[in-house]
């Protein structure tokens, strides 16, 4: 039999289903309202100090450091040539009647331990001056480093140079010179006795930096304060002692030359710690 061919229709392929997404819900107008900006930099009690930026300088200078070790040998060139004047120095410190006394001996410990430990109060009260200045921010000088340094020890030296000669003109104006030269004397022997006890709050400034550094600064300023108010005392007994000594030119002298030009210093310090 053949094989007869026709010509069927083929079936035609399934057409894709459309699929048609609806949104179901609800158009509704949108709203957007401003919310105000709240700064977080408003109503703080911090105030500016300068009104341009000020560089800050290096609290720890390497040439301090320096000074430290140099004041250090110094001590201990001191402690191992002259025992026995070192001795002396920290009892004439605490007995006014031993210092009466070396006085009287003309044995004002010597003139080279006396001479190696001012330099070693000029160091250390120097350096303490400038690092609290640094600090606190507080401009002295002009300049930076070691050039306001070298300033604030030249300070330091003329004020104590200037406050012995104008004692030594009163003591001569009083007709008590004998009284007044005593005092000058304890007033190094302080200053003295001060140097030294500056120079481990230094080096614990400069090296003890797990600690705050207003314990140290602090510390310093007090040391300062009780040589200070020590060093009055020890004047005071001095001329309470003289017979005859009008008690008004003594008051005069202690609120012209001592507690006035503590007081300034005071008020200037409160005023950049406050």
């Amino acid at each position: 039999m053949g094989v007869v061919k026709t010509d069927a229709p083929k079936p035609k392929p399934a057409q894709a289903e459309e699929i048609v997404l609806v949104d179901t819900l609800p158009k509704q107008d949108t709203i957007i309202a401003e919310i105000p900006a709240v700064s977080l930099f408003t109503g703080h009690q911090l105030k500016p100090a300068n009104q341009t930026p000020v560089k800050k300088t290096d609290f720890f200078p390497g040439w301090i450091t320096v000074l430290l070790l140099s004041c250090v040998l110094i001590i201990a060139y001191l402690r191992a040539s002259y025992p026995k004047r070192f001795t002396e120095f920290f009892r004439a410190v605490l007995d006014m009647r031993f210092a009466s006394q070396l006085v009287r001996e003309e044995k004002v410990l010597s003139q080279r331990v006396s001479v190696f430990l001012t330099v070693v109060f000029l160091f250390s009260s120097s350096s303490f001056l400038f690092l609290v200045s640094n600090y606190f921010n507080i401009q002295l000088f002009s300049g930076e480093g070691f050039l306001v340094f070298g300033k604030i020890a030249l300070t330091v030296f003329l004020l104590f140079a200037f406050r012995i000669l104008v004692s030594e003109l009163t003591g001569f104006v009083f007709n008590a010179q004998n009284e007044f030269s005593f005092y000058n004397f304890h007033v190094f022997l302080f200053n003295k006795a001060l140097g030294l006890a500056l120079l481990p709050i230094i080096i614990c400034l400069i090296y003890a930096t797990a600690f705050p550094q207003a314990v140290f600064i602090y510390t310093g300023i007090i040391l300062f304060a009780t040589s200070y108010v020590a060093r009055l005392i020890r004047g005071l007994n001095i001329g309470l002692a003289k017979q005859g000594f009008n008690k008004f030119y003594l008051f005069f002298y202690f609120c012209t030359l001592e507690i006035l030009p503590a007081a300034v210093l005071a008020k200037i310090i409160l005023r950049y710690t406050a």
